[in-house]
């Protein structure tokens, strides 16, 4: 199919375009909206208007497998040890003691309350709990790392997009 591919070339255009664009209420909506927001709901949104589903595309099987894992790559291959020194262990601490915290309770709350029927129903069997690991991800990486968890858990589309919006706004 050539219309995923045009609509993720279109987006992705579409993004750089505005982001480059020296308008006060664009930057605006940007602070409030990160571009990665965009890059699902401007896809989806046309999905929608179009009544299809591009979900068996080759282009989301390219983007799994050659997109997300080169993005990590790229945002990894640009830390720079010299920075990361310059900010002082303090911060580095608080940032590693909540990544453990962020990581780690989740595992610890649903182990604590495993017998319960919130625990079996909603995140066992309506499978809530894919949402965990990109939430994870988005804290300790960065969208890209919350992107990576998203597609190793398989969370699907609609849950992913309630998490992305949450943690954009409550974050």
């Amino acid at each position: 199919m050539i219309i995923p591919g045009l609509i993720t070339l279109c987006t992705v255009l579409l993004i750089l375009f505005l982001e480059g664009l020296q308008k006060a209420w664009i930057k605006k909506i940007f602070n409030w909206i990160p571009s990665i927001l965009f890059a699902y709901l401007i896809p989806a949104g046309l999905s929608a208007l179009l009544n299809q589903d591009y979900s068996e595309a080759t282009i989301h099987t390219h983007s799994k497998t050659v997109f997300i894992p080169l993005a990590v790559l790229a945002v990894m291959s640009s830390l720079s040890l010299v920075q990361l020194k310059a900010v002082g262990w303090k911060p580095i601490a608080v940032f590693v003691s909540g990544s453990f915290w962020i990581a780690l309770f989740p595992v610890g709350f649903l182990f604590l309350f495993q017998n319960t029927s919130m625990v079996s129903e909603l995140f066992i069997d309506q499978e809530v709990w894919k949402a965990l690991p990109p939430v994870v991800g988005s804290w300790i990486g960065g969208s890209t790392s919350q992107l990576v968890l998203k597609e190793v858990v398989a969370c699907s589309e609609a849950l992913f997009l309630t998490v992305l919006v949450l943690d954009n706004i409550l974050v």
